[in-house]
């Protein structure tokens, strides 16, 4: 619960106007702090997941768990690391097209892994672009979303 009240704090202290348009380099930094938001945010998720997850009896709450985890906590947290970044870099953007775009990321970062199994990748690259993906994936709609 504290690291929600942590990610929902530096939404809240990011949301004020920039004004300059980011260079190269602070792009990359937009991409690298969303990554790192996203992270934590899978962190957060994982162990939401891990607490709640196994008291649903079914099978559908359990996914609905996974799911909903994934896109909150991972959405979330590639969003703060978006704005923290516009903030430090005084860099314009839409906070709610980050935030917006930050949880579409992590929704679809949750169907990698079934996806990749029903078309047919094998198990072990399968597990790796998820995995791989399970970070980058908000941090980039976060940051199509500040963008916008």
């Amino acid at each position: 619960m504290k690291q929600i009240l942590v990610v929902l704090l530096v939404i809240l202290l990011s949301c004020t106007a920039a004004s300059a348009a980011p260079s190269w380099g602070q792009s990359a930094a937009l991409f690298g702090l969303a990554t790192v938001g996203s992270i934590a945010g899978v962190a957060v998720a994982i162990a939401v997941i891990a607490e709640v997850a196994p008291e649903f009896e079914s099978g559908f709450g359990s996914t609905a768990v996974v799911i909903g985890s994934l896109t909150l906590f991972d959405g979330l947290g590639a969003a703060a690391g978006v704005l923290t970044a516009g903030k430090i870099w005084q860099i314009d953007g839409n906070v709610s097209g980050s935030i917006l775009g930050g949880m579409a990321g992590g929704l679809a970062s949750a169907f990698v892994e079934p996806l990749l199994y029903m078309i047919g990748i094998p198990e072990g690259w399968t597990e790796f672009f998820g995995m791989a993906l399970l970070p980058i994936l908000p941090a980039l709609g976060a940051m199509l979303g500040y963008g916008q």
